[in-house]
Parts: C-alpha cells; structure tokens; sequence
C-alpha cells in the first residue's frame, strides 16, 4: 500500500505516531507529529516512504523508573530508521527532542536532505554501527 497522509495533526500516541512497516510505501507531507511514546515515525523492515514538509518535534515520554519517585524523560527521536529501513527525508523540521533528532539504525539507508534538523537534547542525526 502507498497512503498519502496530508497536513494531519498526530499526537500522544501510545507508540509511535507514523509506523512504516514491511515494505511500507507512501508519502507524508505537511503533518504535525509530536509528543508520541516512540518515534514520531519510525521506518522499518524495506519500508521506503517520502517525508516532505513535515514538523517533527518533541517526542518524548517519561516514566517512574525503578527505586524512583519522580517521572524522568526517556530517549525518543523524532525520526528512527533501522532494521533496513530507507526513506526520503526532505524539508522536514524536525526539533525539540529529548533524544536525537534522526537515528539511523543497522541496515538503515535513508537519504535524508534540505531538512533542518535542531534543538535536539542530544545530536541532530545519529548514525549507528552498520548504518
């Protein structure tokens, strides 16, 4: 399936807000993503949507850990492409993380380009071991 998803709001998910999945196709252009429990999208598994024009911004959660009283954030990114995910990222915003921006993943090849990636709590674009 290739859905178009456009100039949608999608928040405060209990996971993340946009899963592309298996092979996943589409293009989402002009949405508001923020404030899900994972990544704001998350592309996986052959998936290889086109992100255009989207503000991706502040994902994060917190929780009680352990032996604790007091909530802490825990690491979300806004973008999280891994297990032989692609993509094209461009012209997205994407900001305010409690994590990084975009984390590229193992197997994980996005083209990711004219996108302002800032604000971030740790770094803009994490590319991991084998991406």
């Amino acid at each position: 399936a290739a859905p178009t998803l456009r100039r949608n709001v999608i928040y405060d998910g209990l996971q993340s807000g946009v899963l592309y999945f298996d092979g996943g196709m589409g293009t989402m252009e002009g949405n508001e993503v923020y404030n899900n429990m994972d990544a704001g999208v998350q592309i996986v598994e052959s998936s290889d949507p086109t992100l255009l024009r989207n503000t991706l911004r502040e994902q994060r959660r917190e929780e009680v850990k352990e032996g604790h009283s007091k909530p802490s954030a825990v690491e979300v990114a806004c973008v999280w492409v891994h297990s032989s995910g692609r993509g094209t990222l461009t012209d997205n915003d994407i900001r305010d993380s409690f994590h990084h921006g975009v984390v590229v993943g193992q197997d994980a090849a996005p083209l990711l380009q004219a996108n302002r990636v800032h604000n971030n709590r740790r770094t803009g674009v994490f590319v991991q071991d084998g991406g």
